[in-house]
């Protein structure tokens, strides 16, 4: 970003709020977003020979103030340059402007200079916010996340996180349920071909290991307290189950072990060396021959308890 210096003037100025001494050039305006928006808060503590007060631009709907032609619209309050002169008007300060993404506050009819306009696209930050969600989560689990730091990571403004997520604990619910439903639609209960299951599941979590962490992570958060998703986590469950259940109706598996306890050792032993690598690493070691001997093994296993 470059400060352009008009004939005495200032090198004071805020993104989005320009004060009559200052003109930032090329600058991509912070705060603005939903159409051009200003949101609350995007203006803090800038200075003009005076001061501009924290949230002194709050956003408000379109139908709120005619006149913009549909655009987003900002109320300006509170803001105040050398005396009572507000910042980017000569005289006076209009009650009601019409903001767009290339339209500051304090210039209505338009910047003074060329000012690139950037393409909002929601899906796209969605996608980052929930890639950066993943990794933090998986690495520091709920209580040490820290939303900041996946705005930081996702460049999406903070509060846009809170819109589209909720809080750091619903961020992480619906993280883990969607990590979850992509493993069951990538790899749904085979029991007539419990070889292959077992082999596409070992392979799913060594490419995709943040999901055990997650798991690993909620556990120690919940314990055995009811979770937020109680109800849509059991009916993920249920369904693996019920297929089970009908594969030992048919006589395909042993009936011997209870479908919901047979689920839960085949789990068990399709994920426990992503889980804990370093027990893997002491115990069976690190080399291609040595994985493939534990696969193998995992599968006699299987096979053991649902012949």
């Amino acid at each position: 970003m470059r400060v352009r210096k008009r004939p005495g003037g200032t090198e004071n100025g805020l993104l989005g709020v320009v004060s009559e001494d200052v003109v930032l050039e090329g600058a991509v305006f912070q705060g603005l977003d939903f159409e051009g928006a200003v949101l609350e808060g995007a203006v803090t503590g800038a200075v003009s020979e005076g001061a501009v007060s924290e949230g002194a631009v709050r956003e408000v709907d379109s139908d709120e103030v005619g006149g913009c032609g549909g655009m987003g619209v900002g109320l300006l309050r509170g803001l105040r340059g050398n005396g009572n002169q507000p910042v980017g008007w000569k005289k006076s300060a209009p009650t009601r402007a019409c903001v767009s993404s290339n339209q500051p506050v304090g210039y209505p009819n338009g910047f003074p200079y060329p000012v690139p306009m950037a393409v909002r696209d929601p899906e796209a930050t969605k996608a980052r916010i929930f890639d950066a969600a993943v990794a933090e989560f998986a690495r520091y689990g709920i209580a040490g996340a820290r939303i900041d730091r996946i705005a930081s990571q996702a460049k999406a403004n903070k509060q846009l996180i809170y819109a589209y997520f909720g809080n750091k604990a619903e961020l992480f619910a619906q993280v883990l349920e969607k990590r979850m439903l992509d493993m069951a639609v990538a790899n749904p209960v085979d029991a007539d071909d419990m070889d292959g299951w077992m082999d596409r599941l070992m392979d799913y979590h060594a490419a995709h290991p943040e999901l055990l962490r997650l798991l690993f992570w909620e556990g120690i958060e919940y314990d055995t307290d009811e979770l937020p998703d109680e109800r849509e986590r059991r009916d993920h469950y249920d369904r693996k189950v019920s297929v089970l259940a009908e594969a030992q109706a048919r006589g395909v598996i042993s009936d011997e072990l209870p479908a919901a306890h047979l689920l839960f050792m085949v789990v068990a032993l399709a994920g426990w060396s992503t889980a804990v690598p370093q027990m893997r690493r002491i115990l069976v070691g690190e080399g291609d021959a040595e994985r493939e001997r534990l696969r193998a093994s995992i599968k006699a296993a299987v096979r053991r308890i649902t012949a």
